[in-house]
């Protein structure tokens, strides 16, 4: 990922523990920007390898955090031309990193559950609200990336919400 720090990607050893994580995206842009899996991720891997006791290191692939990303928030940069292509190799490589991992966790997600109040409703806001937010184009959607520095969020709308006209 973009933000990630250089010394956190590592290529694993053969003495290395290996982690992949499959988990379901709630959203387009980010798989959980509740942060609502990330502990639970981190406890299991921490059990996975207290439990195996590696000799090396233990790596965790986690493909939000493991792949450059398209933006998901204001003032973040594109994938560069070398990004894109690193991203299209894991993304063909990834059957295999759940194969041939050390351990594989699946974290199920029952959205019916956490639906956060109004979602998957449409509703309208006036147009000087969008005004005061910043946009983000993904794909063929644009969606709310945050909002701009002299505004206050708008109670209206929240992250990553979709706009339609």
């Amino acid at each position: 990922n973009q933000e990630c720090p250089r010394e956190a990607i590592i290529e694993p050893c053969p003495d290395d523990f290996v982690v992949a994580v499959s988990h379901a995206w709630r959203y387009q842009a980010h798989p959980d920007p509740q942060r609502r899996e990330g502990k639970l991720t981190c406890d299991l891997g921490r059990q996975a390898a207290a439990e195996h006791r590696p000799k090396g290191s233990t790596a965790v692939f986690y493909d939000f955090l493991s792949l450059p990303q398209l933006p998901f928030k204001g003032g973040q940069a594109d994938r560069t031309e070398m990004e894109y292509e690193r991203f299209e190799k894991a993304v063909a490589a990834m059957p295999y990193i759940y194969v041939q991992a050390d351990a594989v966790l699946h974290l199920d997600d029952d959205l019916s559950d956490r639906l956060l109040p109004g979602e998957g409703e449409l509703y309208s806001v006036d147009c000087m609200v969008l005004d005061r937010a910043l946009l983000v184009e993904l794909g063929t959607e644009v969606r709310i990336g945050g909002w701009k520095a002299d505004s206050p969020p708008d109670p209206a709308l929240r992250l990553f919400d979709r706009i339609v006209s």
